[in-house]
């Protein structure tokens, strides 16, 4: 039986994306891509949910984003789940990323809105995939 691994994104990006080069000279970009979701409730209430998804790009689509992906534009991503676990402090803990193989800018627009959006949670997400970033910066090889 066939296994399917696949991810298609509709989003904006919430941040510049994040620019590293691995131990052996390639260049890799991270990015998140924040979706929406907005329903109604059976007593008529309004109810939004954000999502926020990691995104990491390596050569040659990297060498693309991180001349043309940038906080605000709306972007569609492809690519595969990948999930590691990994510890901190003693703690085991599991990062969740789309690893893209296809990645297009939608549009130029600055669209995320600061009174719609959670700014709180934005920043958030944004320092702790740096901090995981800088953890795994010594990559050596594309893990494919």
């Amino acid at each position: 039986m066939m296994n399917i691994n696949r991810v298609i994104l509709v989003g904006e990006v919430i941040r510049d994306p994040l620019i590293i080069t691995t131990a052996k000279g390639l260049t890799i970009t991270k990015f998140i891509v924040m979706t929406r979701r907005k329903w109604r409730t059976y007593s008529g209430e309004t109810r939004k949910e954000y999502q926020f998804i990691p995104v990491t790009t390596w050569p040659p689509l990297s060498n693309v984003c991180k001349e043309t992906i940038k906080r605000g534009v709306m972007v569609l991503v492809e690519g595969y789940l990948k999930i590691s676990p990994y510890e901190k402090d003693g703690e085991k803990r599991v990062y969740t990323e789309v690893v893209a193989s296809t990645a297009f800018k939608l549009s130029n627009n600055r669209s995320i809105d600061e009174d719609e959006c959670p700014k709180e949670e934005i920043e958030a997400k944004g320092k702790a995939m740096e901090e995981k970033s800088s953890e795994t910066a010594e990559v050596d090889d594309i893990p494919f």
